[in-house]
């Protein structure tokens, strides 16, 4: 049982470094006319890139908080912490992706039409939806073993 509780550990390390990695590359915002100015979440939180070149706004630093939450999952997916855990974790980065999500629209609105969501936002929703199963899963699997 430890090996497999030692590799479901791993796997939500891999999930939560894929989620790091999305931050950085998926386009989460793009502009409705021209879908070639994008921001990432990388962009969004500091403010650069094309699209912000052309909005001539500034960065929203809270936004770095979906880059925190799988670097958290992370390392405590990696120092072996229960999967309570990282269950109370992986809840909380998809809250946190939800109300990015409803934030945006919110704001984006502001802009009339100007600027869009991207599907990959609801793709980065589903890893964390299936991260907090997988990961709820796991924590009844350590229950039953004790």
């Amino acid at each position: 049982m430890e090996t497999k509780e030692r590799n479901f550990k791993f796997i939500i390390g891999g999930v939560a470094l894929i989620l790091c990695i999305f931050f950085f590359t998926l386009p989460l915002v793009q502009c409705s006319e021209d879908s070639s100015l994008n921001a990432t979440g990388w962009e969004i939180a500091t403010g650069t890139g094309d699209l912000y070149d052309e909005a001539e706004e500034d960065g929203d630093f809270i936004v770095f908080i979906l880059l925190i939450i799988p670097i958290v999952l992370l390392v405590l997916a990696l120092i072996k912490r229960s999967f309570i855990v990282l269950l109370i974790v992986s809840l909380t980065g998809l809250i946190a992706k939800i109300i990015f999500i409803i934030g945006a629209f919110a704001r984006l609105s502001d802009f009339e039409g100007a600027f869009e969501l991207t599907a990959f936002n609801w793709i980065v929703l589903v890893f964390y939806l299936c991260l907090c199963v997988f990961t709820f899963y796991c924590k009844r699997l350590e229950a039953k073993a004790d």
